[in-house]
């Protein structure tokens, strides 16, 4: 980039907070700082010539005012805090409204290419600080070159902007670019529009975070980060939908409450058309505080995982969820330990018209009780997988890891009905606690309608179908061929109606205990 000339900054922030709060037009290159604050008009707004402006000081911009930076540079220099780095502040907006800034490139001023934790908070910045404000505007912007302390402070989440209880922010057509720590971090703020983000890092952390935010429209946003950051979008926060998202790097995105924060209850979250390519998680919540999710969506989503060895995988994970909607999606990844989908403490979880492929598709984490789930018309490919382990590797439902206490759990209400599972090397319905199996009951339970299909070369010897400590059981309908033992263990009241087995190598298929 061509820089025409370089200009302090330092006196736009004595002008500024000035009591009449107007700026103007910026004189072009070869006038004086003098000459500059001359043409400064009482207009709201200021245009400034294209150049690099060094900073001094950060700009505390007033009320009502626009900024043009007609691609400018606002550039800072790093601090060396006890031989950490840290990016200053160029920005601050407190207690304002009615701002607008764009064709502005923010510049931290690092460049170095490893991260870089400051080590004393008092000397750490964000590099656009926002406080208390309303309708504040970045558009076409470029946030870059930031290091910083991705630590909290004092509710002070450290990004390239941080933004604490304000108002209608919005992020239009923007960009983040080689960031060490966090990018845009919100606490307490609403009603947010980021649309047409752009995000690559080799290094950094999470790009966006929402802590306690309600009102999120994010859309056309495309981020690429690595395999050792955090959470492309993670955060505390309602109301928000999320779509055309791609996301290619180590995870994805994350809607719960982190450890040690303040208990949160989140609810209307819909995820819509996002591409999500990750050696780790795709979408999920976590069970930390026992707070709960409600009525959250995942509607037209492509999850995938990618790498040889990754470090675990669920497409989706379900904690503490209340009326979950996975509909409609492609969720994939053949390797080893992988599930589609791991369900935990749930209450009415519908997944329906989906595809994929995967080691396992759906994995009950039993630590707590399941109630309400439906399985409807989905069409699941299994890995094949030659380590029959009784119910853990090659699929379809697996229960695993139970009660680690003696309070007996309960999984009930739950709909498997009209879905095309094949290639299935171990179980089709694991429903049984592998720690304890009298901890756990079962209760009404319909199996209807599906087909089930073990590959033709199979030696499977291992229970297709398990049962446990359950009662209500309706298994009709249903195409089970090349299949393994159908076990039912202290099971009160079974209907077996309209079964076709197909293809099985073993004489007794049945044992009812």
């Amino acid at each position: 980039m061509i820089k025409p000339f370089i200009i302090t900054l330092s006196f736009l922030f004595l002008f500024l907070t000035q009591s009449f709060f107007s700026i103007g037009q910026v004189a072009q290159k070869g006038r004086s700082q003098r000459s500059i604050e001359q043409q400064m008009l009482n207009k709201g707004a200021v245009s400034l010539g294209a150049a690099e402006y060094d900073f001094t000081s950060f700009i505390d911009i007033p009320s009502n005012s626009t900024i043009d930076g007609n691609n400018s540079v606002f550039k800072g220099g790093v601090k060396l805090v006890k031989k950490r780095y840290s990016s200053p502040k160029l920005i601050q907006i407190i207690n304002r409204k009615n701002i607008i800034i764009k064709n502005v490139i923010f510049d931290g001023g690092f460049t170095n290419q490893f991260f870089s934790n400051a080590s004393n908070a008092s000397e750490l910045f964000n590099l656009i600080s926002i406080e208390g404000s309303t309708n504040i505007t970045f558009e076409n912007c470029t946030f870059r070159n930031f290091t910083s302390s991705w630590k909290k402070q004092n509710e002070q989440y450290f990004g390239i902007l941080g933004i604490r209880r304000s108002n209608t922010i919005k992020f239009i057509n923007c960009r983040l670019e080689n960031f060490q720590t966090e990018g845009i971090v919100m606490y307490e703020t609403n009603n947010i529009v980021i649309k047409n983000l752009k995000v690559e890092t080799t290094v950094g952390w999470t790009p966006l975070h929402f802590w306690y935010c309600d009102g999120i429209v994010c859309d056309n946003v495309s981020i690429k980060t690595h395999r050792n950051g955090g959470s492309a979008i993670t955060g505390a926060y309602s109301n928000a939908v999320f779509s055309n998202i791609n996301i290619v790097g180590g995870k994805g995105i994350q809607f719960s409450n982190e450890k040690n924060e303040r208990p949160y209850d989140s609810k209307n979250i819909e995820f819509r058309n996002c591409n999500i390519k990750t050696s780790s998680f795709g979408i999920g919540r976590w069970n930390y505080d026992n707070r709960f999710s409600e009525n959250v969506r995942i509607t037209k989503c492509s999850i995938s995982s990618y790498g040889a060895n990754p470090v675990y995988f669920w497409a989706i994970r379900f904690d503490n969820v209340k009326r979950g909607y996975i509909e409609s999606s492609n969720l994939n990844s053949g390797q080893n330990n992988s599930s589609l989908i791991c369900l935990s403490n749930t209450d009415n979880i519908n997944v329906t018209n989906n595809r994929g492929t995967g080691y396992n598709i759906v994995y009950l984490n039993l630590n707590s009780s399941l109630n309400g789930l439906n399985i409807d018309n989905n069409t699941f490919t299994l890995q094949p997988s030659s380590n029959f382990n009784s119910g853990v590797e090659g699929t379809f439902i697996v229960s695993k890891d139970g009660p680690k206490n003696n309070t007996p759990l309960t999984l009930s209400n739950v709909s498997i009905t009209n879905n095309q599972v094949s290639d299935i090397s171990n179980g089709i319905l694991y429903l049984q606690n592998h720690v304890n199996n009298s901890l756990l009951r079962v209760k009404n339970v319909t199996v209807r309608g599906n087909t089930f299909k073990y590959p033709s070369t199979s030696s499977f010897q291992f229970n297709s179908i398990y049962f446990s400590n359950a009662q209500d059981i309706a298994l009709e309908d249903n195409q089970i061929i090349n299949s393994g033992f159908l076990q039912f263990d202290n099971t009160k009241n079974l209907k077996t109606n309209n079964n076709k087995i197909v293809n099985s190598r073993l004489k007794n298929l049945w044992k009812i205990k």
